[in-house]
């Protein structure tokens, strides 16, 4: 790759490492409205939580529009590849400037209570389930289609040992810590802490550094907790380091562009990414890790106008009917409706949508046609992955070792 610009590369790969939009829509206050709203709930009365943001990280998230708009430019017209390799990754590196250009847009229009550009912007990152992919949601939900699934890798024995183990945060860090020492990798931390409101593999966070987060009141029993190793650590975290090191075989490790490999390496369209992280769990869980059409409906019914309240309703009563206990349900609903919703400042008004949650099962359908191969590089997206694929050899440099074998056999020994 030629360089016809002085750019910093460094100071903008600090700027995009911060700028995460799940990270940006997620509220301060999520907890108490969550306990607020679970009390109301369970006497029948369904509500609209109000949500609180981060307002100087939305600030500082917004004040880098005009630096990142000017650098895109200039690396549109100054960077010459040289391969056929070299101009995927300038075609990668400009989509991850789009993308950190979108965020600060989100955190503005957040700042602004303006939640239909919120709306729109999430959408050009993660895109929206299609209509047939809601029809097939709610046919799921009424039983016209049953998901197929393979069983569990486990025996029914092995199983009922692991679940009447439990798990709190701290432990669940103890072991995703084992499992990425056991891969040889220093680069990441994991991070346990009330600003988390699920499990999370952040390779862009407001730390700048690459963490796996997760919340200090989680409890798994044994078998989940083989299924956050799979999904969180030998899908995600090991596809990003994956990612990183094909870039680095591409350009080279001493390349001025460097500095930005961890985000060439990460999309924020996680289609592909939580498809093949689903594939897993469905591997170690059998038919109860199947990707759940919640997500979707609910993508769904905000595009007809719905508010936080009518959602949380429909798709209670949904899970209740599919079998969960009344509490289950309730938790299930604002799990699924919050994660939608987040990002938006009037939860009243119907119509929004932050639609990343559809992408488990839109992602899992497509990861199944997919060879293993490029599930090994799917922290970018299978459009990414397969362009680079007719112009060099993909060679994963972590291969899986089965961590989720070896903890089990770790715990039930």
């Amino acid at each position: 790759m030629k360089y016809s610009v002085d750019t910093r590369f460094q100071s903008l790969a600090d700027i995009i490492i911060r700028l995460n939009p799940v990270e940006l829509v997620t509220p301060i206050n999520v907890a108490d409205e969550k306990a607020r709203w679970l009390d109301r709930a369970k006497i029948g009365l369904f509500t609209n939580p109000y949500f609180l943001y981060n307002r100087e990280a939305l600030k500082e998230a917004s004040s880098h529009n005009f630096e990142l708009t000017a650098a895109r430019a200039t690396l549109a017209n100054g960077l010459i590849p040289e391969t056929d390799a070299e101009k995927v990754i300038k075609k990668i590196l400009l989509s991850r400037i789009n993308n950190a250009i979108t965020a600060t847009e989100i955190a503005a229009s957040i700042l602004l209570g303006d939640d239909n550009e919120v709306c729109n912007l999430s959408r050009k990152i993660y895109g929206f389930p299609s209509n047939n992919q809601a029809y097939r949601a709610y046919q799921i939900v009424n039983g016209e289609i049953i998901p197929y699934a393979k069983k569990s890798r486990f025996t029914k024995k092995d199983q009922k040992a692991l679940k009447a183990m439990q798990f709190d945060a701290e432990t669940i860090g103890y072991w995703f810590t084992e499992v990425i020492n056991h891969y040889g990798i220093d680069s990441w931390t994991i991070e346990v802490g009330d600003q988390f409101t699920s499990i999370d593999v952040r390779d862009k966070n407001l730390t700048g550094r690459p963490l796996v987060g997760v919340p200090a009141t989680r409890k798994v029993n044994g078998l989940k907790l083989l299924e956050l190793i799979g999904h969180e650590i030998e899908c995600h975290l090991l596809g990003s380091e994956n990612c990183k090191e094909l870039v680095k075989q591409i350009l080279g490790a001493d390349s001025p562009l460097a500095p930005l490999y961890p985000v060439i390496a990460k999309s924020d369209d996680e289609l592909f990414y939580e498809g093949v992280a689903k594939i897993s769990d469905v591997s170690i869980n059998g038919p109860e890790a199947l990707p759940m059409p919640y997500a979707t409906i609910a993508c769904d019914q905000a595009r007809r106008g719905s508010d936080f309240a009518e959602i949380a309703k429909l798709i209670k009563d949904m899970r209740f009917d599919m079998g969960q206990t009344e509490e289950e349900a309730l938790k299930g609903a604002w799990t699924t409706t919050y994660r939608i919703m987040r990002g938006s400042t009037n939860t009243e008004l119907g119509g929004y949508s932050f639609s990343k949650d559809y992408v488990y099962m839109g992602g899992y359908d497509i990861a199944q046609q997919v060879s293993p191969l490029f599930r090994s590089f799917a922290s970018m997206t299978l459009d990414e992955i397969t362009a680079l694929a007719a112009v060099c050899e993909l060679k994963p440099t972590y291969t899986n070792l089965d961590a989720v074998g070896y903890v089990k056999w770790q715990l039930l020994s």
